[in-house]
Order: structure tokens, then C-alpha cells, then sequence
């Protein structure tokens, strides 16, 4: 078995063949994904990987460049995707491998952190990637969107992202959330343009950007999507809405409300701590809460100079983790002024957990007190934990790769 990149023709040609049977992807619209990811490939903004029988491509996956925010810090991320084996190769090992190959290539790339989208959440947390985001999917009427004051705003749909929609969105990453930062051309290919493989039974029939400005200045960004869904309604799906102002959030939902001679429902992507019922006369349509994305701590060490809003603490904690050595060791970790410290010690370790939950703690989709009196924290000493010790906050991510 060999390892190594994705990047002859030829492979690409068995990684359309393999990926295809995988997720049941029609073979022309799986040409189109591939000529994707290959002017993603030329542009720098992912490297594919395959295990290999000769020059048969036996396993492969994507490794996707990020710059995600996580806490209040910008950390290299590695987006694991399209995971995919030929048939009569599955459960061999082949994936196994590879998997623990790619924690391995996104350390030595400098990636501190690893995203991906399970097929089973339980299979991916034996390589030690753990659930760091859930989020709402709402489905909306018309008539339910209250009545906004719009004075002073102005809106432009859009079908491509200019130079200042991108600068917008890159200040807002740093507002919250697990948010990327994204150039023209992430926004114009890869957000605007690419394919829809969340529901093959949708017809996407376009996807364009809201521009929101109040007084002429830009203020809120929404990507949507209009579509068909599997039982012929037209529909509008809006992925996110990115503002910090609850007022320019108003000014969406307004907007949306003037397109109900066309549209009488729409889908809303919101994070937890958004309610949207404070905004709607009636009670939205559906609410469903997803488990989507899982994270995992690429290099622990690497978490130091990491900005946090924490109480200051100090603590020693052994961290198992099978699949990558450098992170299976005993750690000091502690917080002062803000700033996260991570180091490698000879000390006795006071906590336990393994990679997994650390991906939970760190990130603040558990808090670490919550994690301890859960039990997926060992304490092995009688060290006192306090709530606003790596405290819990609310993690969401946008990008589907």
C-alpha cells in the first residue's frame, strides 16, 4: 500500500469512479464536482490523498486550507472530505489508514485543527474527531415575519462577490462563531457557483449573495439559494446571515417578507443562540436541530498564544491519543490574561481525557466543568474546577465542504 497525493489524470479519473459509488452521485454531475475540485487544487485550497495497490486508487480524501475562528484566535484548519473507498476494498483498513496519514500530513502542513462532516459520528471519534457543532435549521412563512422598520436601507442581489462584500466577511470572522475566512475566488466558485450535494433530490435553480446596506454602508451579507425541492415547491434557502447587528438580521427578515407573492416559505441555517421566534407573529414552521460538523485537535501544543475569554487557571492533564503521538503525553495547561499556554511536562497529571473530548473542551462546545462532571474527564487529583474555566460558547460553522 502507498500513500500519496492525488494528481495525475489518471487519478483523478478513479477518484471520480470511487467517489461517484460512494455518495450515489450521478456521473455527470460528479464530472462537474471534479472539475471543481481540480481549480480548487490548482488554487492552493485543498490537496487530495489516496492509498494505492500499484496505480490502482483503493482509498482517498480531500484535505481542504482554512483559516477558521476558534475562541478568539484564527487557527489553520484542515477540512477532511469526499472519504471514499472502492466497494470490495472496504473494511480492510484502507480508510483507517488514511485518516491517520492525513492527521500526520495536516500537522506537518502547521494545520492545529481538523473539521470534517461525518457519515457515522461514531466511526470518526475512534480517529479522534468529536461533535463541536449543532445547529438549527428553520423553516419560516411569510406572513409570520413581522413588520420592520426599513428606513435608511437599500438591497443588492448579487450573483458574485465583490472585493468589498469579501472584506466584510473577513472582519466579521473575527466577531464569533467558527466562521472562515474566504477570498473572491472561495466566494465566487466554491460558495456561489459550486454543487449542491446535501440533497440530490433538489433543483437548484440559482445561488446569489444579499447585500444589506444601511445609509449606503454594507452591513449584512446573505448567501441563499433558490431551489426546488423533492416535492416541486419552490423554495428559498438561506445559509447564513452574516451581521453582528440584530437590526441589519431585521432588515433581512424584512426583506425576505417583500418576496412573498412568490415565495410563502423559507429555510433559515441559524446558530443555537439565535431565536428567530422573537422576530415572527406566529411560531416558525419547523425547527430541526442538526448534529453536523466534527473537530479535532490536529497538534495540542499548538493551541498556545490560543485568545480565550477564561478565568485564569493552571492545570496538569494527561491527554490520550492513539492515533497521534506527539499529543499523547502530559500537558500543562493553564490561561492568563486571555491567552491559552500549552506545554509538554514532567509533572504529575491532575485531569485525564483523551483527544476526543479535548476537541470538545478546547473548542468550548462543552465546557471543561461540564466535560468533568459528565465524567469524560477523569480527575485524578483533587483539583477544582469552576465554570468559567474553558467555558462553554457557541460553536457554528458555515463552510460545507
Amino acid at each position: 500500500m502507498e500513500f500519496r497525493k492525488i494528481s495525475t489524470d489518471s487519478d483523478f479519473e478513479q477518484f471520480s469512479e470511487v467517489s461517484s459509488f460512494a455518495f450515489g452521485i450521478k456521473a455527470d454531475f460528479n464530472q462537474k464536482i471534479i472539475e471543481l475540485l481540480r481549480k480548487a487544487e490548482e488554487k492552493g485550497k485543498l490537496t487530495g490523498y489516496g492509498a494505492f495497490e500499484g496505480e490502482k486508487l483503493i482509498s482517498a480524501l480531500l484535505i481542504f486550507n482554512f483559516d477558521m475562528h476558534f475562541r478568539n484566535s484564527l487557527l489553520p484548519m484542515g477540512g477532511i472530505a469526499f472519504v471514499c473507498s472502492r466497494p470490495e476494498y472496504r473494511g480492510k483498513g484502507y480508510i483507517r489508514n488514511l485518516l491517520i496519514k492525513s492527521i500526520e500530513i495536516m500537522d506537518k502542513n502547521g494545520q492545529v485543527v481538523s473539521t470534517l462532516y461525518p457519515f457515522s459520528i461514531n466511526f470518526y471519534r475512534k480517529y479522534g474527531w468529536e461533535l463541536f457543532e449543532v445547529a438549527k435549521s428553520v423553516r419560516i412563512s411569510a406572513a409570520s415575519i413581522m413588520d420592520f422598520d426599513m428606513e435608511g436601507y437599500t438591497f443588492e442581489i448579487a450573483k458574485t462577490a465583490d472585493r468589498d462584500s469579501v472584506n466584510f466577511y473577513n472582519e466579521l470572522v473575527n466577531y464569533k462563531y467558527n466562521l472562515t475566512l474566504r477570498d473572491e475566488w472561495t466566494w465566487n466558485n466554491w460558495i456561489l457557483k459550486s454543487f449542491n450535494v446535501g440533497d440530490l433530490r433538489e433543483t437548484e435553480i440559482t445561488r446569489q449573495l444579499l447585500k444589506v446596506f444601511k445609509n449606503e454602508e454594507l452591513v449584512a451579507l446573505a448567501p441563499f439559494s433558490y431551489l426546488r425541492d423533492g416535492e416541486g415547491k419552490n423554495r428559498i434557502r438561506v445559509s447564513h446571515i452574516a451581521t453582528s447587528d440584530y437590526d441589519h438580521l431585521r432588515a433581512v427578515l424584512g426583506f425576505l417578507k417583500g418576496l412573498s407573492h412568490q415565495f410563502s416559505e423559507f429555510d433559515l441555517f441559524l446558530p443555537m443562540d439565535l431565536n428567530i421566534n422573537m422576530f415572527l407573529k406566529e411560531r416558525s414552521i419547523k425547527q430541526d436541530i442538526r448534529e453536523l460538523a466534527m473537530l479535532r485537535i490536529v497538534n495540542l501544543e499548538k493551541l498556545s498564544n490560543l485568545k480565550i475569554k477564561s478565568a485564569d487557571f493552571s492545570f496538569v492533564i494527561k491527554i490520550i491519543d492513539k492515533n497521534a503521538s506527539w499529543n499523547d503525553d502530559v500537558f500543562e495547561v493553564s490561561s492568563k490574561e486571555n491567552t491559552l499556554a500549552v506545554v509538554k511536562t514532567d509533572k504529575i497529571p491532575q485531569l485525564e481525557m483523551d483527544i476526543k473530548t479535548a476537541a470538545a473542551v478546547f473548542s468550548g462546545f462543552v465546557s471543561l466543568k461540564e466535560a468533568v462532571d459528565l465524567k469524560l474527564v477523569k480527575k485524578l487529583s483533587d483539583v477544582k474546577i469552576e465554570e468559567d474555566m474553558l467555558p462553554a460558547e457557541t460553536t457554528f460553522m458555515v463552510d460545507f465542504f
